[in-house]
């Protein structure tokens, strides 16, 4: 005989103690978790893609060692792009230099790949009763300048020329900057190395730099002394060197004696004045020699012919 379940079991007193207390102040989810733990265990095991709404991370270039450090292109003096706020403009024709008739604004913008080009601003419109504002144009806008339109005068250009124009102002600034070349010499150099200096020297003479040389003992004790005669072949070897570069100048008298210290400071040709022409090699020059007597030769026999 089969005996019957006891109602008051423990099983059930503590059913009754967790999930009575429960009922009253939980919500229907909860109450979904407590019944039924297999379907947050469900929820819990959901792909990550699909959590992931909160979820922030660093940007590449953080991962990378940070971004890379880009050129800035000089301000602009007036609105370019979406920025301008004028609905025409006039665009100049980059053959005649002549003004285009007026356009609207969006169809201009809307035509062009912003990604690749810019619209540039080349001059504002005056505003009536400001005499005293500035209308000059850009630079070599003869057309902008004499126009008295009460339109925007603008231009399409190429992003990527303007970088390019961008970076080799601001290379040959950095080299306007760094204009004084300082070169060491010591009196006992070996002659190798004095060869690898001089062709610094002139290197620097020919790019117009100043430069400072400095001829002086080797400061370590241990190290070879230069005789007064090795001192004096060291230094017309270096006068030879520089006599190399046509146009190069003494900014100042030299200051020290030979075999001791001794300071130069020179002043390398214009870059104009330094530039030499490229020289045929000799079996090139030859072979134009031998070319040209051919010439001659065809040009006698064509002569002597004709008269016979």
């Amino acid at each position: 005989m089969k005996g019957s379940r006891c109602l008051f079991n423990s099983a059930a007193a503590l059913r009754r103690v967790f999930v009575g207390n429960a009922l009253p102040s939980e919500g229907p989810w909860q109450m979904h978790r407590l019944i039924l733990p297999l379907a947050s265990s469900s929820r819990a095991a959901a792909p990550s893609s699909q959590l992931r709404g909160f979820v922030s991370s660093a940007p590449l270039s953080a991962n990378r060692g940070g971004a890379k450090k880009q050129l800035k292109l000089p301000a602009d003096r007036y609105p370019r792009d979406r920025n301008i706020d004028s609905p025409w403009i006039q665009l100049r024709d980059e053959e005649t230099g002549r003004l285009l008739e007026p356009e609207r604004t969006r169809d201009v913008l809307a035509r062009i790949d912003l990604k690749n080009y810019s619209l540039v601003t080349l001059m504002m419109p005056k505003v009536a009763g400001e005499e005293g504002e500035d209308d000059t144009a850009a630079e070599g806008d003869d057309a902008a300048r004499k126009t008295g339109n009460p339109y925007p005068v603008c231009r399409i250009i190429d992003r990527r020329a303007e970088y390019a124009e961008a970076l080799a102002k601001n290379k040959e600034e950095r080299k306007q900057n760094v204009s004084t070349k300082e070169v060491e010499i010591n009196w006992a150099i070996d002659p190798h190395d004095l060869q690898t200096r001089l062709r610094q020297v002139k290197g620097f003479l020919n790019d117009g730099f100043k430069v400072e040389i400095t001829m002086q003992r080797n400061p370590k004790k241990r190290k070879k002394v230069a005789s007064a005669d090795e001192a004096r072949e060291t230094y017309q070897t270096l006068r030879a060197a520089i006599a190399d570069v046509p146009g190069t100048t003494d900014v100042k008298p030299p200051v020290g004696t030979v075999g001791t210290r001794l300071q130069l400071v020179l002043q390398g040709p214009p870059r104009e004045k330094s530039a030499k022409e490229p020289k045929q090699k000799p079996e090139k020059q030859s072979a134009i020699r031998r070319r040209e007597r051919a010439m001659a030769q065809n040009a006698e026999n064509g002569g002597q012919t004709a008269t016979a």
